[in-house]
């Protein structure tokens, strides 16, 4: 007999029980429980976070080590003073370090940071509050939202098929399979076609997945034993 694991959907601000499976598959999460005031979260970090800059997160949250451990890259601000002969002067400076985590680790929305290495079959507890921005990376032009970050990719969409036709990540119609339905192409005789004919479609323009991995319109929900 098989069950279906329940994915979580981003934005629900109430959820119980919810997975959420990382495209990359460097982190699997799942919300034991969601609310609009905060959230419970076992994260399974089974590896570094893919991407080379730092980030943030949409809330505040501390991380209980239960199993395994990690190692993270952290910015942080210093003031260094500098004194003269008539006065003194505060500069602010970043630091960066690696931190090991190996029982608990405090982040702030606005922290950055970066998991850059992770022990074998690490799990860690999460409790977390309200969120209070959207998150984002921070690139060598600066601050940059995850949907802008990830445009980068250019990931196809992962198209349903019939019946309907929508991508089942971002849920865009695919408007191709809607020109079809509709009558709006053109049939251009080929040769080289299996059919002898192969179809265009005017003023339609190639899109990018903007949630790739996110599954927020799957309706073939991953199944396990």
């Amino acid at each position: 007999m098989q069950r279906q694991r329940r994915e979580y959907v981003s934005g629900t601000r109430w959820g119980l029980w919810r997975w959420t499976f990382a495209p990359s598959g460097y982190l699997t999460r799942l919300h034991l429980i969601k609310t609009p005031f905060g959230a419970l979260m076992l994260h399974w970090i089974n590896g570094p976070d893919p991407e080379s800059d730092m980030h943030d997160h949409p809330v505040s949250f501390l991380s209980l080590v239960l199993r395994g451990g990690y190692s993270e890259l952290r910015r942080e601000v210093q003031t260094k003073i500098e004194i003269t002969e008539s006065w003194q002067v505060h500069k602010s400076i970043e630091v960066f370090n690696i931190i090991p985590i190996q029982w608990w680790n405090y982040i702030r929305a606005y922290d950055r940071h970066r998991i850059v290495e992770a022990k074998l079959g690490t799990l860690t507890l999460c409790l977390a509050g309200p969120p209070v921005h959207e998150w984002g990376f921070y690139t060598q032009t600066g601050w940059m939202s995850w949907r802008d970050y990830n445009k980068k990719y250019k990931s196809p969409h992962r198209w349903s098929g019939w019946p309907g036709a929508w991508c089942l990540d971002c849920g865009e119609p695919d408007p191709f399979e809607e020109a079809l339905a509709e009558g709006k192409y053109l049939t251009i005789e080929d040769k080289n076609s299996p059919v002898g004919a192969r179809y265009e479609f005017p003023g339609i323009v190639e899109t990018y997945c903007k949630e790739p991995g996110s599954k927020r319109h799957d309706s073939y929900s991953r199944l396990i034993p």
